[in-house]
């Protein structure tokens, strides 16, 4: 049995569902579905994807992000010759 379901998306993902969809031969509503199928009943506590997001450094200095930028400006500098 199917039953009708009514989501409120921003016009570009839909469009973007559309395209997709497309591209794939299906429908937007298979392409929910198949999504949802692959969904796990209960989430597993020793999934670490649960854990995106809630860890966060303990040093969030801007000593930290300068040498980031830094070594990302070497490394650019190197690969392009400058």
């Amino acid at each position: 049995m199917t039953t009708k379901l009514t989501l409120s998306l921003d016009d570009k993902i839909i469009s973007k569902a559309k395209k997709i969809a497309a591209r794939k031969k299906t429908s937007i509503s298979k392409l929910v579905s198949n999504y949802f199928e692959k969904l796990p009943e209960k989430e597993s506590k020793k999934d670490p994807s649960v854990l995106i997001g809630i860890l966060k450094p303990k040093n969030k200095s801007s000593d930290v992000e300068a040498a980031i930028k830094n070594a990302r400006w070497e490394y650019l500098k190197k690969k392009h010759g400058l």
